[in-house]
């Protein structure tokens, strides 16, 4: 018996709330399924279809990572720089 690959598909879209009550990002939801084929008929994509959108995906990650980074380093530089007037 093989080993079951588990295989994703856009099912929707949500955004969520930031702490302050702010809207996030839209982001897109994601349902896995095990059979690739059935999902394409019954979904009407395909292979360059689910790249595209894990492309576009991917890019907003990086996107939020960078500014993850450099918001973390900001942070830092204040921190230290409080430090330094004591």
């Amino acid at each position: 018996m093989g080993e079951k690959v588990l295989y994703a598909r856009q099912a929707g879209i949500t955004a969520l709330r930031a702490p302050d009550g702010t809207f996030l990002p839209a982001v897109p939801l994601y349902a896995l399924t095990t059979d690739i084929e059935e999902m394409y008929e019954k979904t009407g994509r395909n292979i360059e279809d689910e790249l595209m959108d894990f492309s576009v995906v991917t890019k907003h990650l990086a996107f939020k990572f960078a500014e993850y980074v450099e918001a973390d380093k900001a942070a830092k530089a204040e921190r230290k720089a409080g430090r330094k007037k004591k």
